[in-house]
């Protein structure tokens, strides 16, 4: 059965490795914090679950060349920034 995940993942300049079943990335956003913009995915809970890593960047910071783009937010109450989030392969 598929469901909606949500993690949280931290604006920090490190790699956030999550235990994920197979899904894709359905949004990006923020809700309440100015250091984490959460990424939703839709996931079948029923496979068996495998390390996933992300990371978020500024606009105009260095990208792995081994990441794909996943979604873009504008900052929580800071409408300066946005934020790029990133899976990391490697």
């Amino acid at each position: 059965m598929k469901f909606v995940w949500k993690y949280d993942i931290p604006v920090d300049d490190l790699v956030h490795t999550f235990q994920v079943p197979p899904g894709r990335v359905v949004h990006v956003g923020t809700q309440d914090r100015p250091d984490v913009v959460q990424l939703w995915m839709e996931v079948d809970e029923s496979e068996q679950r495998n390390a996933r890593r992300f990371q978020v960047f500024g606009t105009g910071h260095d990208i792995p060349d081994k990441s794909t783009h996943v979604g873009s937010v504008i900052a929580h109450r800071l409408p300066d920034l946005v934020w790029h989030v990133f899976e990391v392969f490697e």
